[in-house]
C-alpha cells in the first residue's frame, strides 16, 4: 500500500466519521422534538384526566341527590297512604317527578356515551405512544448501530480517547 492509497483511506474515514456525527445530530434534533411532542401529550391527558375526575364527581353528587330524592319518594308514599283526597294531586307529582327522573336517565346516558368517546379516544392515544415507543427503538438500533461503526472507524484510525 503507498502513501497516497493510504492517505485517502484516511480521509475517506475522516469524511465518514464527520457524516456519523451529522447523522448523530439530526438524531439528537428528532428525539428533542419527540420528547417535546410527549411532554405536550402528556399535558393533555392530565388534562382529560382533570375533566374525567370533575365528571365523576358530578355523578357522585347525581347519585347522592337521587338517593335523597328516593328518601324523599317513600316518605311521600306514606304520606300519601294517608290522605285519600289528596291521592290524585300526589300521583300527578309523582308523574312529574318520574318524567323528571326519566330526563336525568337520558343525561346519565349521554354521559355514558361520553366516556365511551373518551374511553375510545384514550385507546388511540395508547396507541400512538405505542408507535412512538416504537420509533424511539428503532432511532436508539440505529444509534447503536452507529456507535459500533464509529467504534470501528476509531479502531481502524488508532484513535485514542484523551
Amino acid at each position: 500500500m503507498d502513501v497516497t492509497d493510504t492517505e485517502r483511506r484516511i480521509s475517506q474515514l475522516y469524511n465518514d466519521v464527520y457524516a456519523i456525527y451529522d447523522q448523530l445530530t439530526i438524531v439528537q434534533q428528532t428525539q428533542q422534538s419527540h420528547g417535546r411532542q410527549l411532554t405536550a401529550n402528556g399535558r393533555q391527558l392530565v388534562s382529560l384526566n382533570d375533566t374525567v375526575t370533575r365528571i365523576w364527581a358530578t355523578q357522585q353528587e347525581h347519585g347522592e341527590r337521587l338517593n335523597h330524592l328516593d328518601s324523599s319518594m317513600a316518605v311521600l308514599t306514606e304520606k300519601v297512604d294517608g290522605f285519600g283526597e289528596r291521592f290524585g294531586q300526589v300521583d300527578e307529582r309523582f308523574a312529574q317527578v318520574d318524567q323528571r327522573f326519566g330526563q336525568i336517565d337520558e343525561r346519565f346516558a349521554q354521559v355514558d356515551e361520553r366516556f365511551g368517546q373518551i374511553d375510545q379516544r384514550f385507546g388511540q392515544i395508547d396507541q400512538r405512544f405505542g408507535q412512538i415507543d416504537e420509533r424511539l427503538d428503532e432511532h436508539g438500533r440505529k444509534l447503536d448501530e452507529q456507535g459500533r461503526k464509529l467504534d470501528l472507524i476509531i479502531e481502524a484510525l488508532n484513535v485514542r480517547a484523551n
